[in-house]
Formats: C-alpha cells, structure tokens, sequence
C-alpha cells in the first residue's frame, strides 16, 4: 500500500530533519556555544544528536514494527539507554542520525497496507496509529530542533 497522504508529508518532514541538525551544529562549531549543554537535559549539542538516533532506533522503529504484526501493542514511556551510543564528533553524529532516519522513514514506507490501520496504545500519549508515532516523532524533533536553534543564538529572536 502506499503511504496515506497525511503520513507522507510527516515522513517528509521527518526527512528534513537531518539536514536542519547538520546546519545547527554546523554554525554551532563556529560560535561559542559548539560545546554547550542546554535545557533540562544538561547535553551537548553532539549529545542531542545521538539521543535523536537512539529514540528512532530503540523507540520508534520497534513500535512500527509492532504495527506492522501485532494488533494493538502497548507502549510504555521509554528513553533510551545512551551508554551504548556515542560518535568522535557533532558531524559524524549528524552521519549516524541521517542514517538512522533514512532506515526509519524506509521502514515506515514498507509497513504493510494493514498496519496503516492498526493502533497501539502508548500509557502516556494513548492510541496512536502509524501516522501518530510519525507525529510523535516530529513532535519530538522539533523539540529538540528549537533547543539547538536557540543555543545556536537563532532562536533569541522570538
């Protein structure tokens, strides 16, 4: 099945995401804040990078690929484990998270016609489809995209 109209404009954006990050840290490393932690997270710009892959990798692909088999799996609030995550750079970091995303937005692509129909319930965000862990995702992007904006100083015009 192809994917539904409103979900390929989330994949879209979802896609442009990588591109966004790498033009943040890149302007990130010219200033004075390359190496500055943010926000209630105390990470660093390099740090966002990879909790970004992280969560495409342990949070959202094995929840579409529950929709793609199980009917109404359920979800637990879960940040990944970063230990097992690092990059030697910001940019290599970037790489990975571009990546990463591709595989996700290929895996989302190749769901099955059933599993556009299928929901999971999540214990915090409750029934979500396909197309709702796909605004999940974005959610979660742009909430960590206007985190680096600001600490990259473009984000102090509000």
């Amino acid at each position: 099945m192809p994917v539904p109209p409103a979900a390929a404009e989330l994949m879209a954006r979802l896609a442009r995401t990588p591109g966004e990050i790498r033009a943040l840290l890149v302007a990130l490393d010219e200033g004075p804040r390359a190496r500055a932690a943010y926000g209630t997270t105390g990470w660093s710009p390099a740090e966002v990078v990879i909790h970004l892959t992280a969560v495409d990798a342990e949070v959202w692909a094995p929840r579409l690929r529950q929709l793609a088999t199980e009917p109404n799996p359920t979800w637990a609030w879960t940040e990944p484990d970063m230990d097992g995550w690092s990059a030697p750079s910001p940019l290599v970091a970037a790489d990975e998270f571009a990546a990463g995303r591709r595989a996700l937005l290929e895996l989302a692509g190749g769901l099955p016609a059933e599993a556009w129909g299928r929901t999971g319930t999540h214990d915090v965000l409750g029934e979500l489809d396909v197309a709702g862990l796909l605004r999940e995702a974005l959610v979660h992007d742009e909430e960590h995209l206007a985190a680096l904006r600001t600490l990259a100083g473009e984000g102090d015009h509000a």
